[in-house]
């Protein structure tokens, strides 16, 4: 007897994320000063497979109760659902995972296509060097500038002596650093344009490298090297994002240190790179499916709850035991209540 009342009473639990849900929308409702976006009632099923496929977990049953009811808000230039923060559909949840995927490196890295991948950094080789070329070296003696003035003058049929030893540029997926000109007095420039030509010429061919090389390398980063004597350095890398992370898990040994972790599946995004989410790789000390803040500004990284129906449960319990008429509520106003939750929730 005792084990169906458990069960019926867990039953139930689940049944309530929805209406425990709705409660949190329609206190905000009645206590913001701005209208919230409406929710979105039209649920794309399939996508819970698609986001199944790339955790390679199941997805929590609270998680799919409720997108079975409300998938994500509707974008009406309001205020986002969850005290600004927006909730994100299932297919914003796909779009998330694209840069975490990226991650993901070959078991077995190669350069598929060496003769098309070299074409690509001898375009990129030509351009810098044409460039490098037209400028005019700064920072010369005297005596350097004679020197050049004097071979021009009886040695006007010699080819021009070049005076950089080296160019310099780093790229990495969807940006590039550089270029750098390096002199042979030791003095160095960066290469660039008015017309930012330049710039948008070099990002194009430094995506068509990546997307070259990414099915069998995946690399974070690419420095070319270009020397004067026509030898090419390429040192390929990864960043290493876990251990370039500041991190704390609170309470201790709950939250993996990780900078993404593909297994951690957002609810509630910021617009700031922040996630409220869930987490289903837990560290040793945590419960699979707890609800977790994480993201670009979180160096103290928080369980909020052990469930998503527990967090909603929790929150309704914050609004509905907030009395005092002199102040807002402290999640109102919307701004990175990241920092306001873990004291609002008592989490230490």
């Amino acid at each position: 007897m005792e084990k169906i009342i458990k069960h019926i009473h867990k039953k139930k639990e689940k049944m309530n994320i929805v209406n425990e849900f709705e409660k949190l929308v329609d206190w905000q409702n009645k206590h913001s000063d701005e209208k919230l976006n409406t929710l979105n009632k039209v649920t794309i099923k399939e996508n819970f497979n698609e986001i199944e496929k790339i955790i390679e977990e199941k997805l929590p049953e609270d998680f799919i109760k409720l997108y079975s009811y409300y998938d994500g808000e509707q974008d009406e230039k309001l205020k986002n659902i969850f005290f600004g923060h927006k909730f994100l559909s299932t297919s914003e949840i796909l779009l998330y995972f694209e840069f975490p995927k990226s991650l993901i490196k070959p078991k077995t890295r190669s350069i598929k296509n060496p003769v098309e991948s070299d074409r690509i950094i001898n375009e990129i080789k030509e351009v810098l060097i044409t460039h490098a070329n037209k400028i005019e070296i700064k920072n010369l003696s005297i005596m350097e500038k004679l020197k050049n003035i004097m071979l021009k003058i009886f040695y006007k049929n010699m080819e021009k002596k070049t005076q950089w030893n080296r160019i310099e540029i780093s790229f990495t997926q969807g940006s590039f650093k550089g270029p750098e000109l390096f002199f042979e007095n030791g003095d160095s420039q960066f290469i660039s344009d008015d017309t930012h030509a330049l710039s948008e010429q070099l990002f194009e061919l430094g995506k068509k490298l990546y997307l070259e090389e990414k099915e069998t390398y995946n690399w974070d980063e690419i420095l070319l090297v270009f020397h004067n004597s026509n030898k090419i350095e390429i040192n390929r890398s990864d960043y290493d994002w876990d251990n370039e992370t500041p991190f704390e898990s609170i309470p201790k040994e709950k939250i993996k240190k990780r900078y993404f972790n593909i297994k951690w599946v957002p609810i509630f995004f910021d617009h700031g790179g922040n996630y409220i989410g869930i987490d289903l790789d837990p560290d040793k000390k945590g419960t699979k499916g707890q609800i977790i803040i994480y993201g670009r500004d979180e160096d103290k990284t928080f369980v909020l709850a052990d469930s998503l129906n527990e967090f909603f449960e929790k929150i309704n319990s914050a609004t509905d035991s907030f009395k005092n008429k002199e102040v807002s509520f402290p999640l109102l106003n919307g701004y990175h209540i990241h920092s306001t939750l873990p004291e609002l929730l008592k989490i230490n």
